[in-house]
């Protein structure tokens, strides 16, 4: 019979390594897990500068959008209110356009005051001298003396109708009426 369990014995005592090697591995492994504890802290510190860079640059960009927006804001109330001032004179323009191209008007006119004539060419005022029975209309300059429901007709299809007048108030009521010249009427 024969020994194997020391051939066996002295194979197993041969592949364990030498503590010189033991040493050397232990050295490169805790060489690797300092230069990985390195590469990990520069990696978790330049992301943290990076995610802070990126962090200030939309905190700015977040900013920068609401100062815009305040401006905007303020741009569009100053807009909104010029916006409503040019709608009121621009009503109020047409409501002095509809008053001066006014076909008709009624005129309630006291002792020496004039008001415009239709269509604002021409102008009625009310003299001093009040009569019983008439009244002395001032029509574009020119005096005429007329009574309750008399005419007087004027340039461009205009005439002038004193409509009534009273002594005590010194006042009269003057309806004018002008209407647009037609071509087919109009001498040649």
């Amino acid at each position: 019979m024969t020994d194997t369990t020391a051939s066996n014995r002295s194979a197993t005592l041969r592949s364990r390594p030498s503590p010189a090697t033991l040493k050397a591995a232990g050295r490169c492994i805790g060489i690797t897990v300092v230069l990985l504890a390195i590469g990990f802290m520069i990696g978790y510190t330049l992301g943290w500068h990076w995610q802070d860079g990126l962090l200030q640059q939309v905190v700015k960009q977040r900013n920068t959008a609401q100062t815009d927006n305040k401006n905007l804001t303020n741009t569009n109330a100053t807009l909104t209110s010029q916006n409503k001032s040019l709608t009121d004179q621009l009503t109020a323009a047409q409501g002095r356009l509809a008053e001066f191209l006014q076909p008709t008007r009624k005129l309630e006119l006291k002792s020496n005051s004039a008001g415009p004539i239709s269509i604002g060419a021409f102008t009625v005022g009310l003299g001093n001298a009040l009569g019983s029975s008439s009244v002395y209309i001032n029509i574009n300059g020119k005096q005429q003396d007329m009574a309750p429901g008399s005419v007087a007709n004027l340039t461009f299809n205009c005439r002038v109708e004193l409509g009534s007048f009273d002594v005590l108030t010194s006042s009269a009521v003057i309806h004018t009426i002008c209407s647009p010249l037609n071509p087919s009427t109009a001498n040649p």
